[in-house]
């Protein structure tokens, strides 16, 4: 789903990419993907909400290091 969501951010289909993301982004085992945060920050920078963009860069940082603590 998620390689699925980015696919139809590149081919200009934003709208469905984001209900797709954000519904795998409420499930707590994929809103801790870092390639789901990634892909919702690029989805943000796009649409020019740079503080969205920024928050979901900065979790995925965070998972990549593995300096982000677990949500529950």
């Amino acid at each position: 789903e998620i390689n699925y969501a980015i696919s139809l951010q590149y081919n200009r289909q934003p709208d469905k990419a984001y209900a797709i993301l954000m519904e795998l982004n409420e499930n707590p085992y994929f809103n801790q993907s870092y390639l789901l945060n990634i892909s919702l920050g690029k989805y943000f920078d796009r649409t020019g909400d740079k503080e969205k963009a920024e928050a979901f860069f900065t979790k995925a940082e965070e998972i990549r290091s593995g300096t982000r603590q677990q949500e529950r």
